[in-house]
């Protein structure tokens, strides 16, 4: 899963939306300071990292590509599952997409203040950008995939990835689309169970 997936499974509280947001960035002795929901939502998101890995329909994705993307097969199926979420948002959601949206940055805006500097200073220009509506589209994909390749050890392995999702693109909707309930249930049954962190 990637953020706009992470985000979309977090929703109902902003502290969770915002530890998803910093799960992938911070390491653990920094989320320790953090206030209690927002770690609560941090904890949501490696629950969410957990179901999807061990996921059958995932794996069978990702051994799909593994052949043409080799370690980074799994980094490239958390990308494409945003824009299959986007795809088929009418299917999961009642709420626009464009309200959803601005729902997400609100509530990053609102919890700005405990996240780094350089997570501070980004926060507005992703949302000006139209950071999360890019995962709508095959352009904002592509340009997705460009900065991971920048950010990578084997950038050659990230090479051919949007001829790559055109290629499997029914197989790969078809997977989302039985995956996806399945983690909404998961996660639903976390939040039923979950209890709040004290607040610090």
């Amino acid at each position: 899963m990637n953020f706009l997936a992470h985000f979309f499974l977090a929703k109902e509280k902003d502290a969770w939306i915002a530890g998803n947001f910093l799960a992938d960035y911070l390491r653990k002795p920094q989320r320790e300071a953090l206030p209690g929901p927002v770690r609560e939502g941090i904890d949501l998101h490696l629950e969410i990292d957990r179901f999807t890995d061990r996921h059958p329909m995932v794996l069978q994705g990702v051994r799909r590509l593994y052949p043409l993307h080799g370690k980074y097969a799994p980094v490239v199926m958390d990308v494409y599952h945003d824009y299959f979420l986007a795809l088929n948002w009418d299917r999961y959601s009642e709420e626009p997409f464009p309200d959803f949206t601005r729902k997400i940055y609100g509530a990053l805006e609102r919890y700005a203040p405990v996240y780094p500097p350089d997570l501070q200073q980004r926060l507005p220009k992703m949302a000006a950008s139209g950071w999360l509506e890019s995962y709508a589209r095959p352009e904002g994909l592509s340009y997705a995939f460009l900065r991971l390749q920048s950010r990578t050890s084997k950038p050659e392995l990230l090479h051919g990835v949007m001829d790559t999702l055109d290629r499997f693109f029914p197989e790969i909707d078809q997977e989302f689309n039985q995956f996806f309930p399945e983690i909404q249930a998961a996660v639903k049954n976390w939040k039923a169970t979950a209890g709040d962190y004290p607040s610090k």
